[in-house]
């Protein structure tokens, strides 16, 4: 080729490279738009991304407030509710204290006398328990005459032991109903009779006893003497047994009469706290010697202000009892009844050096 036809050829490439320079020039724009648009997506993208991350770390941190606040509260309000309760345990405590010391004032009436007792409770059932043992005086004193059985100081007894409550073989009774028994005993001791005492005033806590001893099926000791005719799971459904008993209110009295002829027990035709029909006052399938007996002492204990029960022939109660609702609590001892003051003409339970005197004695 010779050197002219090189510079053509030369000649003839130059318009096309100028024109290939030339339209990537025109283009140099629309490249820049397009890495704009993109650097443009990518900061868009990074603000959102980070501005929601941010978004919800301040809804966390919100959401921590909050809770770390709710918390405080609830223990603000635990601690108000806690000065509350101490407040109003406070106020319970001086009224009480209040009332205990109220009660201690004024003895208005005998009914009184025992609710006011600060050793006093009232039960759900409205039954007043109190241990004042003012108003109760020692039977064998009240009533010199009368001979002492104490059933329930020994052991034998439909139970088999010595009962709680009584600390000694003493008998108990308010001021009225042993005023009333000195009556029947008078009237009685011309017709040739003394009254034999098995129990009078019975603690509660003896009933207690009675009620622990009917709840266990093998304890039936004596159910050869007492109860031989009965299941001994029956005696509290049928009322031989019950919570509590009207000898605690202080004006009942289990007895029997004691022939000065014979100088024995006069025949009732059964044995005291026998369960069964055959206890009935009104039972006829026994003698007429012993039906007759039953009916003196009947007689006599109605004559003079007592009330039977249809059950036992040796239970009586003072029909206008001082206590109709309280039943008493104090053991049957010596101590009960020292501080009392005797009733004219009459000797003390314990004499100058403090030595008690026994029923016996009396």
């Amino acid at each position: 080729m010779t050197s002219s036809h090189r510079l053509r050829d030369n000649a003839s490439r130059r318009p096309s490279q100028a024109i290939a320079m030339g339209n990537g020039l025109a283009n140099a724009p629309g490249i820049s738009l397009s890495l704009c648009a993109v650097w443009a997506c990518i900061y868009s993208f990074k603000q959102v991304f980070y501005g929601k991350a941010e978004k919800n770390m301040k809804i966390k941190e919100d959401f921590k407030n909050r809770y770390l606040c709710r918390k405080y509260n609830d223990r603000k309000a635990k601690a108000r509710k806690l000065v509350l309760s101490a407040g109003f345990c406070a106020m319970g405590m001086l009224f009480g204290m209040s009332t205990w010391a109220a009660a201690d004032d004024g003895t208005e009436t005998k009914q009184e006398v025992s609710e006011a007792n600060v050793e006093s409770a009232e039960e759900d059932d409205g039954i007043i328990l109190s241990d004042d043992a003012s108003d109760f005086v020692l039977l064998s004193e009240a009533v010199p005459d009368a001979i002492l059985e104490i059933r329930y100081y020994s052991t034998y007894n439909f139970v088999g032991d010595r009962i709680d409550g009584y600390e000694e073989p003493l008998a108990f009774l308010t001021k009225e109903a042993a005023e009333a028994l000195k009556e029947v005993s008078d009237e009685l001791a011309e017709k040739g009779y003394r009254l034999k005492i098995y129990d009078a005033y019975r603690p509660q806590k003896a009933v207690t006893n009675f009620v622990n001893w009917a709840q266990d099926p093998d304890d039936t000791r004596m159910k050869e003497y007492f109860y031989p005719e009965l299941d001994k799971d029956v005696l509290f459904p049928q009322g031989y047994i019950m919570e509590h008993s009207g000898h605690s209110r202080g004006s009942t009295v289990d007895l029997t009469l004691f022939d000065m002829n014979t100088e024995k027990e006069a025949d009732m035709g059964g044995t005291f706290d026998y369960f069964g029909e055959l206890s009935h006052p009104d039972y006829t399938d026994i003698t007429e010697e012993q039906y007759n007996n039953r009916m003196i002492l009947r007689d006599a204990m109605l004559a003079h202000g007592f009330k039977p029960l249809a059950e036992e022939w040796w239970h009586f109660t003072l029909e206008d009892e001082p206590y109709p609702n309280t039943y008493f609590t104090f053991p049957v001892n010596s101590d009960s009844l020292k501080e009392e003051a005797s009733p004219a003409g009459e000797i003390s339970l314990a004499d100058q050096d403090g030595s008690e005197k026994t029923d016996e004695a009396a």
